[in-house]
């Protein structure tokens, strides 16, 4: 008797049954071992991980890294790429980064800043700033500018400091050789009219050796788009022949004559 429909597909699911059952007794007990192995295998290649703990030493000494006057409230967070922030504006006068004259200085090495505005420009946009009202707050963030780059398939983003030793002794000791080493951030705000300079100190305190497994790294901000995107002129001018050529050409058949169908 030849086997009919039914019997051709169930036969079909008990075999794709079979192999996803079998995929499970595998890829269940590797996953296990991976666990287990303590996420030893995730580091291949980059040696030993490293994660470094900062404080605030200017204008106040403070591990919280939290600054508050008259005009704002201000506290970092400093992960392996970036310095985070959330700054509230209690005066009453509108306030607004002055983002092309902020400066970041990583180890006295200082640049312009990358920030959520322009993380993944081409060219780094200057005067675009929130006007932040009385009682508002802002969540930003800054990164060296030349720390954010396209390598041809993906956006990568360095570390402010070395976060891996690459199994080396010498990159090992070099990165605890960082403690003491400061960032600092120089950030203009204009309240209304008025401009203030504020300087913030950072210095890292330790530096602590963690397992792979335990590493999280910091959601950027925003999402790295999954391609490099770059409009120009000719694209533009490319474009609006065809939109014009389009509706020239819809406009053309709209103004034809309709010719009744004939059966």
């Amino acid at each position: 008797m030849r086997p009919t429909l039914l019997s051709k597909r169930v036969g079909r699911w008990v075999r794709t049954k079979r192999a996803i059952c079998y995929l499970l007794v595998v890829a269940l007990p590797s996953q296990a071992f991976m666990s287990c192995a303590g996420g030893k295998f995730l580091g291949i290649g980059r040696g030993n991980k490293y994660v470094y703990a900062y404080s605030m030493t200017d204008p106040v000494k403070n591990p919280m890294m939290i600054f508050q006057d008259d005009s704002l409230k201000i506290q970092f967070k400093i992960d392996a790429s970036a310095i985070r922030f959330q700054l509230q504006n209690l005066s009453r006068s509108t306030m607004t980064v002055q983002w092309d004259k902020v400066s970041l200085g990583v180890d006295n090495a200082y640049s312009m800043v990358r920030h959520s505005i322009n993380m993944y420009a081409d060219t780094v946009l200057g005067r675009r700033s929130v006007p932040v009202p009385p009682i508002g707050y802002i969540q930003d963030l800054m990164i060296p500018v030349d720390n954010v780059y396209y390598d041809g398939s993906a956006w990568l983003i360095s570390d402010l400091f070395q976060t891996t030793d690459g199994g080396q002794e010498q990159m090992a000791r070099t990165i605890q050789n960082n403690v003491g080493k400061s960032i600092v951030v120089l950030l203009p705000l204009q309240f209304g009219k008025t401009i203030k300079e504020y300087r913030f100190q950072f210095q890292i305190v330790s530096v602590k050796q963690i397992l792979w497994r335990d590493y999280h790294p910091a959601k950027p901000i925003p999402q790295p788009p999954t391609k490099k995107t770059k409009i120009e002129l000719a694209d533009e001018v490319t474009t609006a022949f065809i939109i014009v050529g389009l509706l020239g050409f819809v406009a053309f058949m709209v103004s034809l004559k309709k010719t009744p169908v004939v059966e």
